[in-house]
């Protein structure tokens, strides 16, 4: 559910970043265009003549048990890998990288909301690059802490557009597509290979996702020519998903009455295992569809 993505994606994706804000370089124009580097100085935020400080925001599986079965290895470990290599070969237009590692439990807003801080006002990084918050309990707000209330660039995964364009401009970035993206085109790749003909299709969303992706289903079933079922939304506040099972075991027995027997899941919380277990035990034949590429792994 949570799968952190390929590190060297994201420090790829960091390299250019810092390479872009990083460097002090200065140039003097003559009459034959001649030009001098200027010695490097402390020029922002985290960035000191000889370093540049980054922060790695990394999920803590432990709180996630219930959720996933899969983790991720040993990250601080990977990541000081790819640190080490990068200084080894240069660093970035002369400095050095160092790091600070947080692993946060994403169900734990208060926890999530206090790394920003960290990052920011104790830890004074110039980014932060990882997973940084992600669905529900939250409604994006932390995920602007960074890029949005503490003007930080921020490399993150498990975007949605309407978080991306409450951030400052250029300040939020992810490797990614957006979820809505995502969706379009996982929507529109089972209109082209014809997956779903004959099938009545419903939709399970967060409270979160629900706005995003209830139009886009409904439009595809129509386009499709199928039929479509109720659409669910589970109410996810906290790890405690007593409640949300609840609400899913209700319209488990209505897609049963509707004959639903393809299921879009939006979102990362209604693809959890738990969700997923459920709806494969009452209703075996369900087509499960995700718009969360992180789910892949756990599938599998």
């Amino acid at each position: 559910m949570f799968r952190v993505r390929s590190a060297v994606a994201v420090l790829l994706a960091a390299t250019l970043i810092l390479a872009a804000c990083g460097s002090d370089k200065k140039s003097t124009t003559s009459s034959n265009a001649s030009s001098s580097n200027a010695p490097l100085t402390a020029s922002f935020r985290g960035v000191t003549a000889t370093t540049i400080k980054i922060g790695f925001a990394v999920v803590d599986f432990k709180c996630l048990e219930q959720f996933v079965d899969n983790t991720q290895g040993d990250d601080e470990k990977i990541i000081k890998v790819f640190v080490d290599d990068i200084n080894k070969n240069g660093g970035i237009l002369g400095r050095q990288l160092t790091y600070v590692f947080k692993r946060l439990c994403p169900l734990d807003q208060a926890n999530t909301a206090k790394v920003c801080t960290e990052f920011t006002d104790d830890e004074q990084v110039f980014a932060v690059l990882g997973v940084y918050d992600t669905e529900p309990p939250g409604d994006g707000t932390n995920k602007l802490c960074l890029s949005r209330d503490k003007e930080t660039i921020q490399i993150n995964h498990i975007l949605r557009e309407a978080v991306i364009n409450e951030a400052k401009p250029g300040l939020l970035l992810t490797p990614d597509i957006a979820a809505e993206r995502n969706l379009d085109a996982i929507l529109s790749l089972l209109k082209q290979e014809n997956k779903l003909a004959g099938k009545k299709v419903a939709l399970l969303a967060d409270q979160n996702s629900q706005a995003a992706a209830e139009p886009k289903v409904k439009k595809a079933a129509t386009d499709m020519g199928i039929q479509q079922g109720s659409t669910a939304v589970l109410t996810i506040t906290n790890e405690e998903t007593t409640a949300a099972q609840a609400q899913l075991d209700s319209f488990i027995e209505k897609w049963k009455t509707e004959g639903v027997n393809a299921l879009v899941m939006a979102g990362l919380a209604v693809s959890a295992k738990q969700f997923v277990e459920k709806i494969k035990a009452a209703i075996p034949s369900m087509i499960l569809i995700t718009d969360a590429t992180e789910t892949a792994g756990q599938a599998q």
